[in-house]
């Protein structure tokens, strides 16, 4: 339960208006939309992710799944990849 609990989101643009919504990524990308207002927001770091933003919140930067982005951006991941233990078995 307490996993679960880790993997829900709320939406950050409805909690200002006093609105709780809550959801959880089962798949896909970290760019979620909530299922109320519409409006993006960051699964990783739970931000806001203004339109005229978009996926520029995420790392830009080519890379091979799994591994860190090499200029450290700083930036979000798009995609959670598995882990290095996960990729090496199969």
């Amino acid at each position: 339960e307490a996993m679960t609990e880790a993997a829900l989101r709320s939406c950050c643009h409805c909690l200002k208006k006093g609105i709780t919504v809550r959801f959880q990524k089962s798949e896909g990308c970290n760019k979620m939309q909530c299922p109320k207002c519409k409006k993006d927001s960051c699964y990783v770091c739970r931000a806001a992710i203004p339109r005229e933003v978009g996926y520029a919140h995420f790392c830009q930067d080519p890379r091979q799944p799994g591994r860190p982005c090499p200029k450290v951006c700083g930036k979000c991941d798009l995609w959670d990849h598995k882990n290095q233990e996960e990729i090496e078995a199969e």
